[in-house]
């Protein structure tokens, strides 16, 4: 009997002991540093001192460790959500393999590790499972931990007005957060969540669904009701030449009755700063001819205004043309062509925006004054896309129907760049991952 060689799976045992080795470093190694400088002064309390260091890590890299996972199983969501809900699919039920429609049993629906393990195949069929699937999650996963580390673990100190708190460890704010800025943090998370799949589906040629901004408008919703740094920069919140002249205004004086109030002052200011997106939007596109995926951006403008308030959305454009016009010209003609490049430099900028929101608001909208900053960076960005719009090959959507009349006056519809063929081809699956 010919005994078949079993082969080992190296990528999976390298990333498993990597991981097993940064744990290891992250704890041990400040707790024996701890220990050797507590025993050359006081050798009776070295050992509680090293323990006391070994714990706190441990509880940093277990709240650091929670963070990634949930980004994780988000973005094992969301790979569900990108391929069923433009197809009018139900997000419910179990996943199978779209080849042999086997069902995928829970062991193997372990985000990330599960990819790995199965060397990128369905444990059925031993046909091939797109690699794009463990991207999304491992992308969404460093999204939610460092978006965590500098929005949950510094008690809100990257949000403007926001006093943080000055005596806490890292993994008690993590683990044991104040509700209010943790609604806060799932608000951000969901808007960021919500624009990677916009990207995707953009990608693979589809139409975004308007629905699909519901979930994070929600959560924006009852971060508003319930929290007031959920939008800390008033929407009337500007600096004039007077004020700057007469010292009326100090850039980094704290001043949280700003971002206090009623709560229908701050759903005021959703509202208000998400027309301003939209507003800001409108304004770059005119005056240029027929620009590709309007709607979709206005919309992307409105939903992130009704997070970030319209100031936010003004930075947010400057920073994103000044990214894409680095990135158009060597990015895939798919990217360009379907509007997935935007909408990824979009998501980049957000991101950025929310990690230094405070340095941001201090260092530029509290210097120059407002009116002439709009002004000065709407005029940029409107420069920006022009040259870009100049530069860039004509665009047009990636699923392009051609209709095809033979001889007999019949007609038929051939499909090109179709995400349904794509996922034929690279045998994607199709699964809710197991949270």
């Amino acid at each position: 009997m010919i005994q078949r060689r079993v082969r080992r799976n190296w990528p999976y045992l390298i990333v498993c002991g990597l991981t097993a080795l940064v744990a290891a470093v992250y704890m041990i190694v400040p707790a024996y540093l701890a220990y050797r400088n507590e025993s050359l002064a006081i050798g009776a309390h070295a050992r509680l001192v090293a323990m006391a260091t070994f714990r706190d890590r441990a509880m940093e890299l277990l709240a650091g460790g929670f963070l990634f996972w949930l980004g994780a199983c988000i973005g094992s969501f969301l790979n569900v959500v990108i391929y069923r809900v433009p197809q009018r699919q139900t997000i419910l039920g179990h996943s199978m393999c779209p080849y042999c429609r086997h069902r995928i049993h829970a062991i193997d629906n372990v985000p990330i590790f599960a990819w790995l393990r199965l060397r990128g195949r369905c444990r059925n069929c031993r046909l091939p499972i797109a690699a794009r699937y463990m991207w999304v999650e491992l992308t969404v996963a460093l999204m939610f931990l460092l978006l965590g580390i500098v929005e949950l673990g510094t008690g809100g100190a990257n949000l403007p007005h926001v006093q943080p708190p000055h005596s806490m460890e890292f993994a008690w704010v993590v683990l044991v957060p104040d509700w209010r800025l943790g609604l806060v943090y799932l608000a951000h998370a969901s808007l960021l969540s919500t624009l990677v799949v916009v990207t995707l589906i953009q990608l693979d040629g589809r139409r975004t669904p308007t629905s699909i901004w519901w979930p994070a408008v929600c959560f924006v919703l009852a971060a508003h009701c319930v929290s007031p740094a959920m939008h800390p920069v008033r929407w009337n919140e500007v600096v004039t030449q007077n004020q700057r002249a007469n010292q009326q205004f100090d850039p980094r004086l704290e001043a949280p009755q700003v971002s206090g109030g009623h709560v229908y002052f701050r759903l005021v200011d959703g509202v208000l700063g998400s027309l301003g997106g939209a507003t800001v939007a409108i304004l770059i596109g005119l005056g240029r001819r027929a620009v590709e995926h309007r709607g979709l951006k206005v919309q992307i403008s409105a939903a992130t205004g009704w997070a970030i308030g319209w100031q936010g959305v003004v930075s947010v454009w400057l920073l994103a043309s000044i990214w894409r016009i680095l990135t158009a010209f060597g990015a895939p003609a798919r990217w360009r062509k379907s509007g997935a490049l935007w909408v990824a430099t979009w998501t980049c900028a957000v991101f950025v925006h929310l990690l230094v929101w405070r340095l941001v608001h201090v260092e530029l909208w509290q210097v120059v004054p407002t009116q002439l900053l709009v002004c000065a960076i709407l005029a940029m960005i409107w420069i920006l896309e022009c040259v870009l719009e100049s530069g860039e090959p004509g665009t047009a959507v990636t699923s392009v129907v051609e209709k095809q009349v033979d001889m007999a006056g019949g007609a038929s519809i051939k499909i090109f760049g179709s995400s349904d063929e794509s996922v034929g081809k690279t045998g994607q699956i199709d699964c809710v991952r197991a949270t």
